[in-house]
Parts: C-alpha cells; structure tokens; sequence
C-alpha cells in the first residue's frame, strides 16, 4: 500500500507555469483599468497590433479606436463596469494604420469586497468574417434590386396578356 503525501503548490512554479500560459497563449489579450486605460497586453497582442508594450500602457484603449467607435465605447465599457461581463465587436486600429474589426470578451476581477481591480479580455479577429457579411449583406441588396425588377416585369407580362386577351375578345365580337 502507497500512501503520498499531498503536494503544496510551490508558488514560484505556479507563477512560472501562468506566465508562460500569458506569454504563449495565441490569443490577444487586454487589461484595462477602471478607466480604460491599458494596464496590461500580453505578447501576442503587442503582435498583432505591431506596438511596443512602451506605446500602448497607460494609453486609453479609445486610442486604439477609430473615432467613430468612441461613443460606442464609452457606452460598452460603462455597461461593462456595471455587469462584470462584456461581448462587443469593435474597429482597432494597428501602428500600421491598418483598421481590423475584433469581437471582444471580457470579464472583471473584484476583490473580495467587490472592489474593481481591472478587467480581463480576449480579442479575436473578426476582420475576415466582418468583410463577409458586408459582402453578403451588398449581394442581398443586389438580389433584391433584380428580384424585385423580375417580379415587377413579370406582373407586366400577365397584366399584358390580359390585356391583350381582352383586346382579341372584343375583336372577335
């Protein structure tokens, strides 16, 4: 019979194994403060934006946004300090000057007293797939436009062809 001895996590291998989990997952990820301020990225996210960790903390996230996205913004993270959750999509602009659409998820870390400490984010490009559905939603609008002239010309021709027999009808009297 074994008997083993239950283990205590040695703290500095617990901190090893989460920053290398941080440094090596292949998602972006995002901290902000209460404010929207960056506090933290990890290195995928410097990547994929093309930034230095120099040229984004303590930057509001707003800067990162185009200009039209900052009211949205302002209304997502608000509703995300009140619900601790957030699932968005927003335009990001990257040091290139590229604008790429990234679908956000988010949640809030509290102390035990409920006190904000910052915010956790994933971001996913959703360039690709947002170029899709524009693309899709234009072939809609197309498709509609002949639908409706196909339509349109067809009920012509049957109005047409009633006319027409009516026209015969009364020759023949």
């Amino acid at each position: 019979m074994f008997l083993f001895k239950k283990e205590k996590p040695q703290k500095s291998k617990d901190v090893e194994k989460y920053k290398l989990l941080y440094d090596m997952i292949p998602l972006a990820y995002q901290s902000l403060d209460n404010s929207g301020r960056i506090i933290d990225v990890n290195p995928v996210w410097l990547e994929t934006f093309g930034y230095t960790k120099k040229d984004v903390m303590g930057k509001n996230i707003s800067k990162f946004l185009p200009k039209k996205f900052h009211e949205k913004l302002k209304k997502s993270f608000s509703n995300f300090l009140k619900t601790d959750r957030v699932e968005t999509e927003f335009d990001l602009i990257k040091k290139n000057g590229k604008i790429s659409t990234y679908f956000v998820t988010g949640r809030i870390a509290r102390d035990s007293k409920g006190k904000f400490l910052r915010t956790h984010c994933i971001l996913f490009d959703f360039t690709e797939k947002s170029m899709l559905e524009k693309n899709l939603k234009k072939k809609n609008k197309e498709l509609e436009k002949y639908n409706k002239f196909f339509v349109d010309r067809e009920v012509k021709m049957t109005e047409l062809k009633k006319r027409i027999k009516e026209l015969e009808e009364q020759l023949k009297d």
